[in-house]
């Protein structure tokens, strides 16, 4: 009898053993599934305090440090597969006193976007680590050097306008620029003195904006190469000559109002004047935001 007793109440603690396996594993590993690597998290939380955190226009989230980013909202973050995949912080009142290194632990990060962050300085060579990014939005910031991009082979969009890139020579190395998924280009309002490039390789371009700088010299009949272009903005520079023949394109539109010595003999587009100048230029940004959104979840 106390043999049965005994066979009976192991198979009860087996049993009951059974059903807690039954139950909390799923439990267990749904928890573990859902939760981001420590070291993302305080990639995040370094970021909030390089770039005064306290002060951002939305950080619902990112003051408390107990939550999980990818279970929790924080604002500007978004994640897949327990790995940050976006960082869009544009226009959230930002003020960076350096540019937040951290951030080039976030090696599945897909876009990044600091329009309007008060950065200083040099973009850091680590970024060319995070080679997943697709779009780089880091406009309207007082960055002063870039690094070669070229490791980011899945870059489509990359906006760099309204920065002091013209400030020192050598500040970016446009002829070396090898982006062979680049499809948005923008380095408006940078104040660079250049002649245009003639090497690039830039296969998949598609919208280039160089406008308000001091780009100097003719044209490239070499952008022939870029098949894919259909937008293309030399506003306000110094550029002279006579367009090669071989760049005109019924898909293509110019702008190139404010180069007073460039004699424009080509095709530019359905509403062109006599100048052969286009009337109707889109507004800045409005061109870069329409592609980065096609291709991208773009929020600003």
């Amino acid at each position: 009898n106390s043999w049965s007793r005994m066979v009976a109440t192991m198979s009860k603690s087996i049993a009951v053993l059974g059903i807690l396996v039954f139950v909390l594993l799923p439990m267990l590993w749904a928890a573990s599934a859902g939760k981001l690597d420590e070291k993302e998290k305080e990639a995040l939380l370094e970021l909030y305090g390089t770039c005064n955190g306290t002060f951002w226009k939305y950080n619902q989230g990112w003051k408390t440090a107990r939550t999980d980013p990818c279970i929790s909202t924080w604002v500007g973050v978004s994640c897949s597969q327990q790995a940050i995949q976006e960082l869009d912080l544009g226009l959230n009142w930002l003020q960076c006193t350096e540019f937040p290194q951290s951030i080039c632990s976030l090696k599945n990060l897909k876009l990044l976007n600091l329009r309007n962050s008060k950065i200083p300085g040099a973009i850091p060579p680590c970024i060319t680590e995070l080679t997943s990014l697709q779009t780089l939005v880091l406009s309207a910031n007082n960055l002063r050097k870039v690094p070669n991009l070229n490791l980011m082979t899945d870059l489509t969009v990359l906006d760099l306008s309204s920065n002091r890139l013209g400030l020192q020579s050598g500040a970016i190395n446009l002829n070396q620029l090898r982006l062979r998924n680049l499809r948005v280009l923008n380095l408006e309002h940078n104040n660079i003195r250049s002649k245009l490039p003639h090497k690039w390789s830039l296969p998949e371009l598609r919208t280039l904006r160089l406008s308000d700088n001091r780009f100097e010299g003719t044209i490239p009949s070499t952008w022939q190469k870029m098949r894919n272009l259909h937008y293309v903005d030399l506003v306000n520079n110094r550029l002279y000559g006579t367009i090669a023949p071989e760049l005109s394109s019924p898909s293509l539109t110019w702008h190139l109002e404010g180069n007073r010595r460039l004699e424009s003999a080509i095709h530019v587009g359905r509403s062109a004047d006599t100048a052969g100048v286009a009337r109707s230029r889109i507004t800045p940004q409005e061109d870069i935001e329409k592609d980065a959104a096609k291709f991208h979840r773009f929020r600003r």
